[in-house]
């Protein structure tokens, strides 16, 4: 049975996750598929400290008046719990759990989804940070007004 990663934020671009995985000695995660999705009932919210990022990252909180739109992935055996160890922020616990998502295709499915508890009320992303989101926002197809509403978080 597939296995799916719900991503927001930096994850969106593989190719940075990748990195991660390698800066911190990990496998690199591998994706077999990834499409455009919806997670309703959370919001983003810019406010786990990272130093890696020299600046705020993102991260969701529950919300059921809002949506945060992401890529879903569908993950090789093994992978899943590899995604969990890259995450990043200092001093954040991350949150490991299973919730609905809506894909482009209009297909339900379960995926993993990592939050924070953070302890910060909000940051302000980098704006490479902010750089390496959009692009890969932009790369999977996100709508425009997702793409505005993360430019308009630098601030």
């Amino acid at each position: 049975m597939a296995q799916y990663y719900f991503a927001y934020g930096a994850d969106l671009d593989s190719e940075d996750l990748g990195l991660r995985c390698e800066i911190r000695r990990r496998q690199r995660v591998r994706f077999a598929k990834s499409s455009p999705a919806v997670l309703k009932g959370f919001r983003l919210v810019c406010n786990i400290p990272s130093h890696y990022r020299q600046g705020g990252i993102f991260n969701i909180l529950p919300d059921p008046a809002d949506a945060v739109h992401g890529v879903v992935y569908e993950l090789h055996p093994g992978d899943a719990i590899s995604a969990a160890m890259v995450k990043e922020g200092e001093s954040s616990n991350y949150l490991l759990g299973i919730n609905t998502v809506l894909t482009a295709k209009g297909k339900t499915l379960q995926a993993l989804v990592l939050r924070a508890e953070a302890k910060s009320k909000s940051l302000t992303p980098s704006p490479a940070y902010l750089e390496v989101v959009i692009r890969a926002a932009r790369r999977h197809g996100l709508p425009p007004e997702w793409i505005t509403r993360l430019r308009d978080m630098a601030g």
